[in-house]
């Protein structure tokens, strides 16, 4: 009966700190929100890229990025590191 009692104890615990881990998850995630580009970003990102079927955007903290429901580059500091054949690429996933 203890060995059952001690084993409830360490499951409660378990799942205590995975509830922990996960709305810490969630907090960091939401200070990190996605946004769009600045009508002077867009413009840069336009002329850059053209017409594409995927969204561009900007997260801060991390940088730019191009993203369907499907796919998404890694991160670039500037519009002008975004390399045009990975967006190409994306946009090809819509």
């Amino acid at each position: 009966m203890n060995e059952i009692l001690v084993g409830l104890e360490s499951l409660h615990e378990h799942m205590c700190q995975n509830k922990e881990n996960l709305k810490a998850l969630l907090e960091s995630s939401a200070e990190s929100e996605d946004r769009s580009l600045t009508a002077e970003e867009k413009a840069i990102a336009d002329k850059r890229f053209g017409e594409v079927e995927c969204s561009i955007m900007y997260r801060e903290g991390e940088g730019y990025f191009a993203k369907t429901h499907r796919a998404r580059t890694g991160f670039y500091d500037s519009l002008e590191k975004l390399p045009k054949g990975k967006v190409k690429f994306v946009s090809s996933t819509s």
